[in-house]
């Protein structure tokens, strides 16, 4: 059962089920081509790939890309140089590919449908304080979030489907490069990190290796998302609106039919209409 992906093969699919101490558990079929039978494993790029288009795809899928850990972060190379000057691994799809391979598949379920993605890596980036690798996963992500905003417009409607975009903390604690314990020289020990333009390094700073309890933006588009304005606690100073990470399972609850959105009013505060452009954050 723990045997390794390797020895599975890149084909391999599943075709029934054991149970064991009450856990159900795969039994492994003989491999055979993607895109058969109700359910199929999908390990090589070209197969996430073909499973993004495939007009047909399986019914169930699981996608396990052959790599030990990540995709990219923790390839070989300088992990302190700077964003994509060490070469990508090519034998592995990005977050965009599959998720659109993931659409594919769930957007056939008539019931609609429940998707997350995470860009996992850029917390593993900042653990390790590797300011050009984040960046890298970060873009990775948002390409990811185009791809989904293009399925949204191409395959649905803002009317039907909500998407939401957080994180679930900061790792890091990155400020600016100039923040720092205040001295009479610098009398200041917060400093904002600072835009250098597209294609060049901002200017940041790590103060931490581990998750913070900083604020993070939540972004929200479509079918129910100005039901946030109705879950903002109140204000911070420097940020904005902010909710409660919990009140993301809130709406989402709620616009799945599976609960009914409690919103009390936060004190003082007075939530602006869904259409401003600022965010909402999350703590």
């Amino acid at each position: 059962w723990n045997r390794t992906v390797q020895e599975f093969g890149p084909n391999t699919t599943f075709h029934d089920t054991v149970r064991v101490r009450g856990l159900e558990r795969v039994r492994w079929g003989e491999p055979t081509p993607l895109g058969y039978g109700t359910g199929a494993t999908v390990l090589r790029k070209a197969d996430f790939e073909k499973l993004a288009e495939d007009p047909a795809p399986p019914r169930r899928v699981m996608g396990l890309p052959q790599c030990g850990d990540t995709l990219q972060d923790d390839r070989d190379g300088d992990r302190n140089a700077d964003p994509f000057v060490v070469p990508l691994n090519t034998t592995v799809p990005s977050l965009a590919t599959m998720a659109r391979g993931a659409l594919n598949v769930l957007s056939r379920n008539p019931r609609g449908f429940f998707l997350m993605l995470e860009g996992g890596a850029v917390d593993q980036a900042n653990h390790d304080n590797h300011a050009g690798r984040m960046i890298e996963e970060q873009v990775d992500f948002m390409n990811a979030v185009e791809a989904v905003v293009q399925w949204v417009d191409a395959h649905s409607s803002w009317d039907e489907t909500l998407v939401i975009i957080t994180a679930d903390h900061e790792t890091g604690f990155v400020w600016g490069p100039n923040a720092g314990a205040a001295t009479d020289a610098h009398p200041v020990s917060w400093d904002p990190i600072q835009n250098h333009g597209k294609g060049n390094m901002p200017g940041c700073k790590y103060f931490s290796k581990d998750h913070t309890g900083a604020l993070v933006p939540l972004f929200a588009k479509g079918r129910g998302s100005e039901l946030f304005d109705r879950l903002v606690k109140g204000a911070d100073p420097v940020y904005g609106r902010y909710v409660d990470n919990t009140d993301v399972f809130k709406v989402m609850n709620a616009e799945m039919g599976t609960g009914d959105l409690e919103t009390p009013a936060a004190a003082g505060t007075t939530p602006s209409a869904a259409t401003q452009p600022e965010p909402v954050l999350s703590r």
